[in-house]
This record gives structure tokens, C-alpha cells and sequence, in this order.
């Protein structure tokens, strides 16, 4: 679980994201992404499918 939201963090800070603007794209509220990123608590699978197509898709801003 570590890997995972250690790397979701670092593909946020890639996109040029905030936690707030993530959170936007997600519809997850801020809190709960800071949550995953401090290993809180696991991610849904609901969570997970919306993480995964902002920070892995062409929904985020582009890696500047």
C-alpha cells in the first residue's frame, strides 16, 4: 500500500496538482486524498478507478 500512495503523490506533483485541484478532478474531498497520501486509510475501489484516470490519464495537466 506504501508504493501506491507514495506514488499517486508523486504523479500529483508531476500533473502540477494541488491536493484541492485533485480532489476537483476526482470528486474526492480534499481531506480524504490527504488520507491515501498519509496511508489513513485505503482507497475505495471507486476512489481508485477516479485516482487512476486523473493521474494516469489526459484528464490531468500535462508534466511541465
Amino acid at each position: 500500500m506504501r508504493l501506491v500512495m507514495t506514488e499517486m503523490r508523486l504523479k500529483r506533483f508531476q500533473r502540477g496538482l494541488s491536493q484541492i485541484e485533485l480532489a476537483e478532478k476526482t470528486n474526492i474531498p480534499q481531506w480524504k486524498i490527504s488520507d491515501l497520501e498519509l496511508e489513513k486509510r485505503p482507497p475505495t475501489e471507486t476512489e481508485r478507478k477516479a485516482l487512476r484516470e486523473v493521474l494516469e490519464g489526459d484528464n490531468g495537466k500535462a508534466a511541465a
